[in-house]
């Protein structure tokens, strides 16, 4: 039997979207008692350039460690895998831009 998380995946995958639940949605109390900001929130405040917002991004992958790497090099490539996304995602959007700047690409050390 598939656990919850599997069964969304699979239903995105094969109907482009969520129906029946978010994978997000057993963190909404952790999120809402931390104070996180939702994007909707965001944009219809008056928060400026500079103000500091928190907010929780989900991004499903998936995303697969390379088993020919080492431990930190798989953490590594795993973080390039999720930024590459992020970038690309944003790209094809209009509502969100998304500043990268402590989550830059890391170059092989």
């Amino acid at each position: 039997e598939y656990n919850k998380f599997d069964l969304l995946n699979m239903e995105k995958e094969s109907t482009g979207m969520y129906i029946s639940g978010h994978p997000m949605a057993e963190f909404e109390k952790v999120i809402t008692k931390r104070n996180y900001a939702k994007i909707s929130d965001i944009l219809s405040s008056n928060v400026k350039n500079n103000d500091k917002v928190k907010i929780v991004t989900y991004i499903d992958g998936p995303f697969f460690p390379n088993p020919s790497l080492n431990l930190q090099e798989q953490k590594q490539d795993l973080r390039n895998q999720v930024y590459d996304c992020m970038v690309e995602r944003s790209k094809k959007s209009e509502i969100y831009d998304i500043i990268l700047t402590s989550s830059k690409k890391e170059e092989n050390k």
